[in-house]
């Protein structure tokens, strides 16, 4: 059972397949935003695996859910704006760029509790549009949901990790964040404390 964070989803999918014909085992995947996945494991919820953010994955160490030692750093990616498959290309190479693209658009959605949605924030701030775009943000709580908004329509641009991005064939990848407003977000899978498989949950983290 693994509880992972969304912005891993197009690697675990991929990954998922390779792993069971390679081994005996089943994967039963959780995605969610990693903030809100802590909750249920600090509540008790059962798992092998997690792969959250490294410092949410220390903690789960430092409260003996996550066996010491075992988290190790497996992927990292940057942020990156979404948009519809048949709207025109945007230029958002640069910050002045990536800031007309932001004024220009109806409606962005972020995440309201996930890594990207706390990027988006900053980069409106440093742009000086964060009072200006308010009334066009769309917060979105579900996992991914950035990205979804951006295929059902609701957001013309959404902000995301690079990997949820790429991973949904429905939207367009405008580019990433430009410069230094770019900020990267790691990935970090650690094994559960009460795994009843060790050797497995170590297995499938290699």
């Amino acid at each position: 059972k693994v509880i992972s964070s969304v912005g891993m989803r197009g690697v675990l999918e991929a990954l998922q397949p390779q792993f069971e014909r390679a081994t005996q085992h089943k994967l039963m995947i959780t995605f969610g935003t990693a903030v809100p996945l802590q909750r249920p494991i600090d509540e008790g919820a059962a798992f092998d695996v997690t792969i959250l953010t490294p410092p949410l994955a220390e903690e789960l160490a430092k409260s003996s859910k996550v066996q010491a030692g075992s988290a190790a750093n497996v992927a990292k990616s940057g942020i990156g704006l979404a948009g519809r498959k048949d709207a025109t290309a945007l230029d958002i190479g640069s910050a002045d760029a990536l800031k007309r693209a932001l004024l220009a658009a109806r409606s962005v959605a972020h995440s309201k509790e996930g890594q990207s949605g706390v990027a988006a924030v900053k980069i409106m701030e440093r742009l000086g549009i964060a009072e200006e775009m308010k009334p066009r943000i769309v917060i979105e709580t579900r996992p991914g949901g950035s990205v979804t908004a951006v295929v059902e329509g609701k957001a013309e641009l959404g902000f995301a990790l690079l990997s949820e991005i790429v991973s949904v064939p429905e939207v367009r990848l405008v580019g990433p964040i430009p410069g230094d407003l770019q900020s990267y977000t790691a990935f970090a899978a650690g094994v559960s404390s009460s795994t009843k498989d060790a050797a497995a949950a170590r297995s499938f983290v290699e």
